[in-house]
């Protein structure tokens, strides 16, 4: 069974993205997070399997995020899920070990899928 967190400023769409990960993936924990900071500070007691995250939040950013795990070597699987373009933002991205995925919301079934199967 794996634990996915979801860490999106957005509500709905944390929403919309727990309902295709129920259909793709229905044993999966979901935990989902409109706060970076409520989401980090759960990493060690929840132990995600796989985290979604968002670039663009007013608590910290994406970016933060990555960097304070990356700070305490946490090496838990991340996937980045923006709606940035930016080849400045998937260059960054690319300097943490752990992000193995960069996509730009929204993400079809198909993408998810190879996300929560672990292809990606």
């Amino acid at each position: 069974m794996k634990t996915i967190f979801l860490v999106d400023d957005v509500a709905i769409a944390n929403f919309i993205m727990k309902k295709l990960i129920r259909i793709i993936l229905p044993s999966a924990v979901v935990h989902d997070y409109t706060n970076s900071a409520v989401a980090f500070e759960s990493i060690g007691t929840l132990h995600p399997d796989i985290i979604l995250l968002d670039l663009n939040m007013p608590d910290f950013s994406g970016f933060e995020f990555l960097q304070k795990m990356s700070k305490l070597g946490m090496n838990h699987k991340v996937v980045i899920l923006a709606a940035s373009t930016s080849n400045a933002d998937k260059e960054e991205v690319k300097t943490y070990k752990n992000v193995t995925g960069y996509f730009v919301k929204p993400i079809d079934r198909r993408q998810l899928k190879q996300i929560l199967l672990g292809s990606i």
